[in-house]
């Protein structure tokens, strides 16, 4: 699902909870209140490295070009977070490009460059929805499966016949309350464990 090479565990999970946000918003933007819209973010680069790393999303046919990490420079500076799409680099669309070619625009671009991201909107999310959502992205990207359900350990021998029993996997956060459930999962994966991986 993603290019470029990205070796911290917890980096390459922040990834795919970013992806899978994205990936969620995209299949029920149509279905779905909006609070607030997709905002383009315009950053004026004045000098290299541009501080991101570029990570490859692909939702079906089409492919998009995600920031994956914040190293500093103009783009810490104007607040952009791991997760946001990148649109367009020096006027050039970065749409259905791999990840070697918005490279090659960043080293090609005459300095200042401005490079335009997109900043994703808050959406209210129905818990039933978002919980078959996650069922549903699992089957695509199985390793985030680690951030939803918590797999229990191997149980004590029985002492009666010796046998070990192994649990089954369970559910994190499944809860009849409702949308604010749901909405609280979000931030906590959007933000709770993107500050743990600045730590």
């Amino acid at each position: 699902m993603y290019g470029g090479r990205v070796h911290h565990m917890r980096k390459k999970l922040f990834m795919m909870v970013n992806s899978f946000l994205f990936w969620y918003s995209y299949l029920k933007r149509k279905q779905m209140a909006k609070i607030v819209d997709d905002v383009d973010v315009k950053v004026t680069m004045t000098s290299r490295p541009f501080g991101f790393s570029i990570a490859e999303l692909r939702i079906g046919r089409n492919k998009f070009l995600e920031v994956s990490g914040v190293d500093g420079g103009n783009t810490s500076k104007s607040g952009v977070e791991p997760g946001w799409k990148i649109m367009s680099v020096a006027g050039k669309s970065t749409v259905d490009v791999d990840v070697s070619t918005l490279v090659g625009y960043c080293k090609e671009a005459t300095l200042p460059c401005e490079i335009i991201f997109q900043k994703p909107g808050h959406q209210k999310i129905g818990v039933e929805d978002f919980i078959s959502c996650i069922d549903a992205f699992i089957h695509l990207e199985p390793r985030i499966k680690t951030l939803f359900f918590a797999t229990a350990g191997v149980k004590k021998e029985d002492k009666e016949d010796g046998k070990k029993k192994e649990g089954k996997p369970q559910v994190r956060g499944r809860s009849k309350s409702g949308g604010n459930k749901a909405e609280g999962i979000v931030q906590w994966l959007r933000h709770g464990l993107g500050r743990k991986e600045q730590q």
